[in-house]
């Protein structure tokens, strides 16, 4: 009996104790998780990085969802908000409760704010190769209970890269179309968005072409892990373009010029005319500048003619006296200079396309002097060069 009242009387001498252990035990989910709300977490083991790309080119994320969900409901608990309902707000889905009671809306609004003021970042996000490390850092405001802190992060697991040359992306040598003095190259759409310059009008052979690789083109090949070898521009000597003097028949061209001035100055009773040719200026042209430069001739010759086709435009200028028949009259010979000839004359495969020759005449208002007939159509065809006729 003494015994037992011995017993009995422990029992009341810690009634308090024994009462506080069986509230721990029975509430002991909800007293430990709100004994984590307050302790400051060390949840950067939490945050898995991750590396994707290419070695030299790779990038570093990590699982942000993961990671800023278990800092959101740590900061939720803070709120006074239960483990069951923070993980279900953490997770997108949060109780009806939430929406209806302003107080519960406003516990988890704050949490949403303080997850805001947490960062997670590494010292180099971009630009990693194999075997590099970085740090992650994740810091947090110090009246919230995260830990802030950093850890060291070796980068693995990126693919291997592979090289190429300027000549590769290139691919075929371009093609240079026209006529000496007159060359020109044109790239198709491909080569246009690999290459800065290259575009060039006026070429004569002996003249180089410099390709440059674009800058957008080499930082998109280095994201799929193409690195670039040697240097970033590649050059092409101009060769292979026919002589101005060459590409026609200048006496025939000259005769259809000859005829067409004749026609507009024909001789009559009271004033006779005399043309002589003087001199012969031409211009070739890609199909951009010919669809900008003609006048007379039909833009449909100029745009159904093949891909590779240039067009010449030539003027052959004439000193030409007018002389008044009746010589009683007393009028003094005039003498001024017209020029004639053809424009936008298709020319390809070595040779002038004449199929629509006639419809294709050109003239110019006649000048006083020579002078000022051949500074009259270069001013439209500045790059013009001079022709022998014989």
């Amino acid at each position: 009996m003494k015994q037992n009242a011995s017993g009995g009387g422990f029992f009341k001498r810690h009634l308090k104790l024994v009462i506080l252990v069986v509230v721990v035990l029975a509430g002991g989910g909800f007293g430990a998780y709100q004994y984590l709300a307050v302790r400051p977490a060390a949840v950067i083991d939490a945050v898995k990085p991750a590396f994707t790309g290419y070695t030299g080119a790779g990038k570093a994320t990590y699982n942000r969802s993961q990671a800023r969900g278990a800092i959101f409901k740590i900061l939720l608990a803070k709120g006074g908000i239960g483990a069951s309902d923070a993980a279900l707000i953490a997770a997108g889905r949060a109780p009806s409760k939430y929406e209806s009671d302003v107080n519960l809306a406003n516990k988890v609004a704050d949490a949403q704010t303080q997850l805001a003021s947490v960062t997670i970042a590494f010292s180099k996000a971009s630009g990693l190769k194999n075997g590099e490390h970085i740090t992650l850092k994740l810091k947090a405001p110090a009246d919230l209970p995260i830990q802030s802190g950093t850890k060291d992060v070796k980068v693995s697991g990126l693919k291997p890269v592979t090289t190429y040359t300027a000549k590769q992306a290139m691919g075929a040598a371009p093609r240079f179309l026209g006529v000496a003095g007159f060359g020109y190259v044109k790239d198709d759409k491909r080569r246009a968005a690999r290459f800065d310059g290259g575009e060039a009008r006026y070429l004569k052979n002996g003249d180089q072409v410099t390709y440059r690789l674009a800058s957008s083109y080499r930082r998109a090949q280095r994201e799929r892990g193409r690195r670039l070898k040697g240097a970033a521009a590649v050059t092409y000597k101009v060769a292979g373009l026919p002589a101005l003097k060459d590409i026609a028949d200048w006496k025939q061209l000259a005769e259809y010029a000859d005829s067409y001035a004749h026609r507009i100055n024909s001789s009559g009773d009271a004033v006779q005319y005399t043309l002589v040719a003087t001199k012969c200026y031409a211009e070739v042209m890609d199909r951009e500048r010919a669809l900008a430069a003609y006048r007379y001739a039909s833009p449909d010759v100029i745009k159904e003619a093949p891909a590779a086709a240039s067009f010449l435009t030539y003027a052959v200028i004439y000193k030409m006296t007018a002389h008044t028949v009746d010589a009683a009259l007393n009028v003094p010979d005039r003498i001024t200079y017209p020029a004639y000839g053809r424009e936008t004359i298709p020319y390809y495969d070595g040779k002038l396309d004449l199929a629509h020759i006639d419809d294709a005449k050109w003239q110019q208002t006649a000048a006083q002097s020579e002078a000022d007939a051949i500074a009259t159509f270069k001013s439209e065809h500045a790059h013009a060069a001079l022709v022998t006729l014989s």
